[in-house]
């Protein structure tokens, strides 16, 4: 597969699935959440991971339903009061299937719809201090020998 750099960016094949996660550092702000959308939607992603968003339920469906109609989405707010990992993705180009979550990270299986590709990926937010990270260093070493 060759990829192409022009003067205007990289340009992946179109096979390729284009994942980002970024750390958002709450996502309250209306404007925030445009600004987010934008970014996904301008390069045309395929899944976006935002991590240490802070929304409530409520905000949530409300950003889904008005900005990402379209979209898929996971939350862990079920697992702590808000959600501080949100994984959004498009239906039309992928499939994404939950194998466990944990209020510090998500293990999904990510399947391409264009190549019928699949793999696993593990979102990611970590507390602040040692001790609580414990139980996502637990939850990461047993998820990666039960994990497909």
């Amino acid at each position: 597969m060759v990829s192409l750099v022009g003067a205007r960016g990289y340009f992946p094949p179109p096979s390729f699935m284009k994942i980002y996660c970024w750390n958002v550092k709450v996502l309250n702000s209306p404007f925030k959440q445009h600004e987010v959308v934008s970014l996904m939607k301008k390069n045309k992603l395929d899944v976006c991971g935002l991590v240490e968003t802070k929304l409530a339920s409520s905000v949530v469906s409300f950003m889904h339903k008005l900005r990402l109609r379209n979209w898929r989405f996971l939350s862990n707010v079920t697992a702590i009061n808000t959600a501080c990992i949100l994984v959004f993705w498009n239906p039309s180009t992928v499939k994404v299937e939950l194998i466990d979550f944990t209020a510090q990270g998500f293990h999904v299986t990510i399947s391409s719809m264009v190549n019928h590709r699949s793999l696993t990926a593990t979102f990611v937010y970590g507390y602040n201090t040692v001790i609580a990270r414990r139980a996502l260093w637990e939850d990461l070493q047993n998820g990666t020998q039960t994990l497909p």
